[in-house]
């Protein structure tokens, strides 16, 4: 209970936070967690090293900058956002060119939508509530405190998203028939390996997680890629655009490649906005089953 109060009043310090002041805040955080706490910095240097052998040093430390920046800016962006209106939302998480998903999902086609852990993600959840209404469903993993775990799921609920969470993924089964927009995360790294598809991403055998094209094969779902962009602090546009369209044409892990490749080819253009402080080559390529 204790914890839950504690939680609430930390969420309610943070509406009344005007956002130049709120990155302030970010930019103190960034030079501490570089600098003195040197939070993963080994970890960004391998990841880094090994993703781009042939960039200097000098450039290398300038994007390590800049994925400090980027880390600081979502992680309280995204304690913001929960206090957010919609107003706020619509207006600092631009969708674009969703007209033909639109019309997908109005025929009872569910799609699958997928991104990466690049800009403010957590912003997208929100905006999907509200630019597909009644349509859009989102995975989460529980919070163990109960109390936090629901209120945490009325805050991002908004716009009438449908949360689902990940030991409960048989649900979406259900939703399917009705034309849904399934949300997708799937650049992380998976905690199954056996089961993982490997690919070749930023110059490295990386192991995937399987669900996204599990469910786009056994149900023959499209899927579109979500580009995420900040365009200035604060303001992001998702651009949606077609990537798989009919996934029966596609070999085992083709479509997970296809999907990679997309997402490395954005972070390229702009390394310091992806998630580099992340463990996501620590699995062997010789522990997997299913290969490309």
């Amino acid at each position: 209970m204790i914890a839950y109060w504690f939680f609430l009043i930390f969420i309610q310090l943070f509406r009344w936070i005007p956002f130049p002041v709120l990155y302030i805040i970010s930019d103190g955080l960034r030079w501490i967690l570089q600098h003195v706490v040197k939070y993963r910095l080994s970890v960004i240097h391998k990841n880094l090293n090994a993703s781009f052998p042939n960039v200097s040093a000098d450039i290398k430390k300038q994007w390590i900058k800049g994925i400090y920046l980027n880390l600081t800016d979502i992680m309280l962006e995204s304690i913001k956002g929960l206090s957010m209106t919609k107003d706020e939302i619509l207006k600092r998480s631009l969708f674009l060119n969703t007209d033909f998903v639109k019309t997908l999902l109005a025929s009872k086609q569910s799609v699958i939508a997928t991104a990466g852990h690049y800009g403010n993600w957590e912003w997208g959840i929100f905006g999907f509530g509200y630019n597909f209404p009644n349509q859009s469903i989102g995975i989460y993993k529980k919070v163990n405190n109960t109390r936090i775990n629901d209120y945490l799921n009325k805050l991002r609920s908004k716009g009438s998203i449908m949360l689902i969470p990940t030991s409960e993924t048989r649900l979406i089964k259900e939703e399917i028939p009705k034309g849904k927009l399934i949300i997708m995360m799937s650049d992380q790294n998976p905690s199954n390996v056996k089961d993982a598809i490997w690919v070749h991403f930023l110059n490295q055998d990386t192991a995937c997680v399987h669900g996204m094209e599990k469910y786009a094969l056994n149900h023959q779902l499209p899927i579109v890629f979500v580009d995420i962009q900040r365009v200035k602090r604060g303001y992001y546009e998702l651009t949606f655009s077609p990537l798989i369209e009919d996934p029966s044409q596609h070999k085992p892990g083709e479509i997970t490649q296809i999907y990679m490749s997309r997402l490395e080819t954005i972070i390229r253009t702009n390394p310091p906005d992806w998630l580099w402080t992340h463990k996501r080559w620590k699995h062997q390529k010789k522990e997997s089953i299913l290969q490309v």
